[in-house]
């Protein structure tokens, strides 16, 4: 993974969770709407992803805390590498 990509201190205006990189939102399957949050990142190859929480069998609260873990745990990630880059 190339540490190019900065992330932002603060969230912006926009922001409705509070935590940059993670937004709530809703899925269409077939027509039927799922209610999820959407943490962003890139890959090893420098490609925009997206991954899915849904909220499918577990309590809202627990899934966003889920979330911020995962995006939490890519910009350590990051980091480290950057560091390591020196």
């Amino acid at each position: 993974m190339k540490a190019t990509h900065s992330f932002l201190t603060f969230p912006t205006k926009r922001n409705t969770t509070g935590v940059v990189g993670v937004c709530k939102t809703v899925n269409t399957v077939n027509g039927k709407k799922f209610p999820c949050y959407v943490v962003t990142y890139f890959d090893d190859d420098d490609k925009l992803r997206k991954k899915k929480f849904h909220f499918k069998s577990k309590a809202e609260s627990e899934v966003f805390q889920e979330a911020v873990a995962f995006r939490k745990k890519y910009e350590q990630k990051l980091l480290r590498e950057y560091l390591n880059s020196w």
